[in-house]
């Protein structure tokens, strides 16, 4: 096997590809607009279900745990039951 080295060529020859600046582009711009979009919201809800005039606000509160389970089970690298077998596979 006859192989050479190209040094910085490929990302030069990435950096040119016009489809790759465009993918490049719209992930910029999906930072920029839909993060501080969805930190807003969320801290909106925060607020909102830790008001106390809010009747009913721990028929809610449960809902927001789930979620929370999962992502840190993700993170950790230990996924619960009900998350993995949602396809039903095993």
């Amino acid at each position: 096997m006859n192989s050479t080295f190209v040094g910085l060529g490929n990302y030069v020859r990435m950096l040119q590809d016009p489809v790759f600046r465009q993918a490049l582009f719209n992930n910029f711009l999906f930072l920029i607009f839909q993060v501080p979009i969805m930190l807003v919201l969320g801290l909106i809800l925060a607020f909102i279900l830790n008001s106390p005039r809010l009747k009913g606000r721990t028929f809610f509160l449960p809902g927001t745990f789930p979620a929370e389970r999962d992502v840190v089970g993700l993170l950790c690298g230990v996924v619960p039951d009900d998350v993995s077998n949602r396809r039903g596979g095993q």
